[in-house]
């Protein structure tokens, strides 16, 4: 099944992230890879405006870490970092393995709850949307970091975003930074089901 082109910056790398049920046990890094290109330009130009919003609202070492995150892991090459250092994590760390394929339920189940806390096609994001995608992004960011290895790619890739979720005033900025917001919800929506309601203050 194709992917779904989107428009987040954080898109291509959830999916990278999910990837486990989609893919099949021969593929190479150059073919995830070719998958999460589709994502690179639209992933640089939503972290391009939450550094400009973040630097409007006078926070320019936070707008810095935005651009630098965008910087180092939206780049097409690299050796530990970029699109190809996470493509490589995760094919020569977890595709195929069991220690993965069986403890990734709770990873999966949070990146479907993103896609459920998007506003309807056509409609603007409310602030009560606004906290869930928030507060469900951070959940992936916790989830996966209990999933993948300290020191390897997708671990530090995720840490490194969930410390920029987690700063002041993000939460304010994200209707700006998610343009495009109905394409964003149907890439969610290839993994997502009917997620029950469950507390948020138990969770995280």
């Amino acid at each position: 099944m194709p992917m779904l082109r989107c428009r987040s910056g954080l898109l291509s790398l959830l999916l990278l992230a999910a990837s486990g049920p989609q893919v099949v046990e021969g593929d190479s890094v150059l073919e995830i890879l070719g998958s999460l290109k589709s994502f690179r330009d639209a992933g640089v130009d939503s972290f391009k405006i939450l550094a400009s919003e973040l630097k409007k609202h006078g926070q320019d070492e936070d707008a810095q870490k935005a651009r630098k995150w965008s910087d180092d892991w939206l780049s097409v090459l690299g050796l530990n970092k970029g699109l190809t250092g996470l493509a490589k994590d995760f094919v020569m760390n977890y595709l195929g393995r069991g220690t993965y394929h069986d403890k990734n339920g709770a990873l999966i189940d949070s990146i479907k709850r993103v896609a459920h806390s998007f506003p309807e096609a056509g409609e603007d994001f409310d602030e009560d949307s606004l906290d869930d995608v928030h507060y469900y992004l951070r959940k992936v960011c916790k989830e996966g970091k209990i999933l993948f290895a300290e020191g390897g790619s997708l671990n530090q890739m995720l840490t490194e975003l969930v410390d920029i979720l987690e700063t002041k005033g993000v939460s304010s900025v994200l209707s700006e930074a998610m343009k495009g917001s109905d394409v964003v919800k149907q890439a969610f929506g290839y993994f997502a089901g009917s997620p029950p309601r469950i507390s948020k203050t138990a969770e995280l």
